[in-house]
């Protein structure tokens, strides 16, 4: 049972609300995202909360890079910083919900986020720039929501210290994409569930497969791989942001 000067957390048990002891292995970057939620600062200046936590990103950086130096492995490298860059979008899609996602009067999160590109396959680094693909329902508000969260996450990860790049789109769209772009094909390829609606993530990857399949029924039955067909997508522009 914990104290009203405790905090528990799955990953490492006990934490004091102060902060760790000197010498202790800092909170993961999901849950001290997830803590900010109980400091009374937060709804006013969500971000200025959030850069507080930039430190603890640049310790990772320095860690990475020195060991990088001193012989460290690839994988190893590619493993700690995918797992620091899930960690961040994991709390930051947390924190948004409460923020925007709050003025809605559904609890459900209305957006999936999925890591793509060379960041969904889990092989980035301290200077790859992260690819995120925001997966929208069909309907009004949730796209004029969906603007609001995507800019706050943006925002959010800059804050951070890391360099990102987004996409926005509708689950059909996005399938719809990887036939007549190889780009995008490659792009998605790689697809990996972070966060949000569970549902939308195991639809696009369904009506991916679905299409891709009857592309490859099409190609075998005419002897030809199909041109490439009108793109009817609303993918916005991606949103690039760079460290400071």
């Amino acid at each position: 049972m914990t104290t009203s000067t405790q905090r528990y957390d799955r990953e490492q048990a006990f934490t004091s609300i102060g902060g760790p002891e000197p010498g202790a292995r800092p909170t993961p970057l999901r849950h001290a995202l997830r803590a900010l939620a109980s400091e009374p600062d937060l709804f006013r200046a969500p971000h200025r909360a959030i850069a507080r936590l930039r430190p603890q990103v640049d310790a990772e950086r320095r860690l990475l890079a020195e060991n990088h130096k001193t012989g460290g492995s690839l994988d190893e490298q590619w493993h700690s910083w995918t797992r620091l860059a899930d960690g961040a979008l994991i709390g930051l899609s947390y924190l948004v919900r409460l923020c925007i996602g709050a003025r809605s009067r559904s609890v459900v999160a209305p957006f999936t986020l999925v890591a793509v590109g060379e960041y969904g396959a889990r092989r980035c680094n301290p200077d790859t720039i992260l690819e995120v693909q925001y997966l929208l329902p069909e309907n009004l508000e949730t796209w004029e929501r969906g603007e609001q969260i995507s800019t706050f996450i943006c925002v959010g990860l800059a804050n951070l210290g890391f360099e990102y790049h987004g996409g926005v789109g509708t689950a059909l769209e996005c399938a719809r994409a990887t036939r007549c772009d190889a780009g995008v094909a490659a792009r998605l390829a790689t697809a990996r569930f972070l966060s949000g609606q569970y549902g939308l993530y195991a639809g696009f990857v369904a009506m991916r497969r679905a299409l891709a399949t009857r592309v490859l029924a099409v190609a075998d039955a005419d002897g030809a791989v199909p041109g490439s067909m009108p793109m009817a997508m609303r993918l916005r522009d991606r949103v690039d942001v760079g460290r400071d």
